[in-house]
């Protein structure tokens, strides 16, 4: 089921509380570019993906992140 989940941008800033007034365009671009650095130094790819304004986890990982578990 995660593994085709995708989060729009006004739908995360719901989720996690933020108003129009307090957050910007860059703060999940942001946020995605410092987690996929990270995880790049690790597993040579990204984490979390961006197209359409939309956030998702990258697909070609789900079976290893659900193997993590």
């Amino acid at each position: 089921a995660y593994s085709k989940k995708r989060w729009e941008y006004d739908e995360l800033m719901d989720k996690l509380g933020y108003n129009e007034e307090d957050a910007h365009d860059r703060t999940f671009y942001d946020l995605r570019g410092s987690i996929n650095k990270k995880v790049d130094q690790i597993i040579g790819t990204d984490l979390i993906c961006y197209e359409n304004k939309t956030y998702y986890i990258n697909p070609n990982l789900v079976d290893i992140i659900q193997k993590i578990k």
